[in-house]
C-alpha cells in the first residue's frame, strides 16, 4: 500500500541511524505466512541490490515475548537477563557465526527449522513476526550463489528487562 507511513520497524532505527531522513527508503513487507524459506528467497531476490550500493535492514529482534516482560515501574531492581532468553540468543548467534566456517547449507537448514530446534524458541517468539526480518537479512547477505567471500559479526549483544533480545547482527 503506497500511501502508508512508514512501520515502527523502519521508522525507529532509520530515526536513530539515519535522522534526518536524507536517503531514499523502501519498506518490504512480511509475508503473512511468516515461513522463513519463503523469507530467505525474499533476501536472496534482493541481494542483488547490494552490488548496486543498497544497505538491507532487516528490523526485528532476537527474542520477542511481550508477555513474559516483568514491570520495572517502581522498581529499583536490576533484571538480569533469564536462561531461556540468553539460551535463544546464544544459538542464533552460534548458528550465524557458521557462515564464517561457510556452513551455509548448515545454516540455512538450521534456520529453517528453527522453531523445533533453537532452544525455547516458541518462549522467545510466540509469534515470528519479529524474527522473520532476520531470514530476509541473510538471504539478501547469502545471495543466490552461496557468498563464498560472506562475513558474519554480532555487533551489539544485549537483553533489556530480562528477556528482550537487542542483538544486532551485521552480514559483510
Amino acid at each position: 500500500k503506497v500511501d502508508r507511513g512508514f512501520d515502527h520497524g523502519v521508522f525507529i532505527p532509520l530515526k536513530l541511524i539515519y535522522p534526518n531522513a536524507d536517503i531514499p527508503i523502501i519498506q518490504v513487507s512480511l509475508q503473512k505466512n511468516l515461513d522463513v524459506k519463503v523469507h530467505i528467497k525474499l533476501g536472496k531476490a534482493l541481494s542483488p541490490l547490494r552490488e548496486q550500493g543498497v544497505l538491507i535492514i532487516g528490523s526485528g529482534q532476537a527474542t520477542h515475548n511481550l508477555s513474559e516482560i516483568r514491570s520495572i515501574a517502581n522498581s529499583n531492581t536490576v533484571l538480569k537477563p533469564i536462561q531461556w532468553a540468553i539460551d535463544f540468543t546464544d544459538w542464533v548467534h552460534q548458528t550465524l557465526n557458521k557462515i564464517n566456517n561457510k556452513k551455509y547449507d548448515e545454516v540455512e537448514n538450521d534456520l529453517t527449522n528453527i522453531m523445533s530446534v533453537a532452544p525455547n524458541a516458541r518462549k522467545a517468539h510466540p509469534r515470528t513476526e519479529h524474527l522473520v526480518p532476520l531470514f530476509v537479512a541473510y538471504g539478501a547477505a547469502i545471495g543466490n550463489n552461496n557468498n563464498q567471500d560472506l562475513k558474519y559479526e554480532r555487533i551489539h549483544n544485549i537483553i533489556a528487562i530480562e528477556s528482550m533480545s537487542l542483538d544486532s547482527y551485521l552480514f559483510n
